[in-house]
């Protein structure tokens, strides 16, 4: 994922930007709790399920070793839309029933000699930039 925590959903940002997504984001009241992302469209889920588990983003660069690992979850909507004074409580009571899941789905090594795994779709691709600007379905597609 990006370099810091806080810019962890700017892929995902991206990828629904480009792929013209719905993207809403749900903030944590009073600040407390991570901002969910809520993305619809077409093909949607079915892409953005395969993303849940883990993310760890290594800087090559730095001696020692210095890792941030991001939990990545998701979760089908609700069939009806929430008030949004309850928006973020529906939200997270959905993802807390999805699978919390401790697999790692892709590793990031940036640094002189960038480098993506990803797990599940048993890829990889030095094409680092391009995964992180949104474009981790199309890599993917293209290594098969």
């Amino acid at each position: 994922m990006p370099p810091s925590v806080g810019g962890s959903c700017k892929m995902y940002r991206q990828w629904a930007g480009r792929r013209r997504m719905q993207l809403d984001e749900c903030p944590p009241p009073k600040g407390v709790g991570p901002t969910l992302l809520k993305v619809g469209g077409f093909g949607a889920f079915r892409t953005l399920e395969n993303e849940a588990g883990l993310h760890i983003l290594e800087d090559a660069d730095v001696e020692d070793g210095r890792r941030i690992v991001v939990r990545v979850r998701t979760a089908a909507g609700p069939w009806q839309e929430p008030k949004s004074a309850e928006a973020y409580r529906e939200f997270t009571r959905l993802l807390s029933q999805g699978n919390d899941s401790n697999v790692i789905v892709r590793r990031y090594r940036s640094g002189a000699s960038p480098l993506v795994r990803d797990f599940r779709g048993a890829w990889r691709s030095g094409r680092l930039e391009a995964v992180l600007g949104g474009d981790f379905d199309l890599i993917g597609a293209l290594a098969r």
